[in-house]
């Protein structure tokens, strides 16, 4: 997993520096924010990703996010979900969590949480939502606020994100890279 975490930051190290070079500035350009200028006819208002990270608890989620590009406030404001699901074990949460035999008992939760995209510009965004993660023996709500970069090249977007969850009197950070298509 050690690898795979440093081949995407390595990966994100090269597409940031790519994008700073004027030839490339064409490929980066982020489809949204030209609509917004009316330079570009056909506005692409879909974005389905995955999403694969890490958080504050020594989890690695795995999602799925999507947005819808409403065309409210010149194309900057998005309604969407995510939904994220990791093992865990529940040692970690102050429940006891141990079999008789004395391994940690580890139990999968998901996450789905719907969100409120505002793209201020380029590829900018601030998400917020509230959500529930799903356990095994009860659901908690959470709220969820944060902030990401979309790369776009073409169709294909690499957005490294960052959250904070609040659920009951707790605090979470989540961060990762997520991996999308726009259409």
């Amino acid at each position: 997993m050690k690898r795979f975490t440093l081949s995407l930051i390595l990966s994100f190290m090269y597409l940031s520096v790519m994008a700073q070079h004027k030839e490339y500035q064409d490929d980066f350009h982020d489809s949204f924010a030209t609509e917004a200028h009316g330079e570009n006819k056909h506005q692409e208002h879909h974005h389905l990703g995955i999403f694969l990270g890490g958080d504050s608890n020594n989890n690695n989620p795995v999602g799925i996010e999507y947005e819808y590009k409403t065309g409210l406030m010149h194309h900057h404001l998005g309604f969407g979900f995510t939904t994220e699901f990791f093992k865990t074990s529940e040692g970690e949460h102050g429940g006891g969590g141990h079999e008789p035999n004395g391994e940690s008992k580890t139990s999968t939760e998901g996450i789905i949480i719907g969100e409120v995209i505002y793209h201020p510009l380029a590829g900018l965004k601030f998400l917020a939502g509230p959500g529930v993660i799903l356990k095994e023996n009860e659901n908690e709500y959470v709220t969820r606020i944060g902030t990401g970069y979309d790369f776009h090249w073409h169709h294909l977007t690499l957005s490294p994100t960052i959250n904070m969850d609040f659920h009951n009197k707790q605090r979470d950070l989540v961060y990762g890279f997520g991996f999308g298509y726009v259409f």
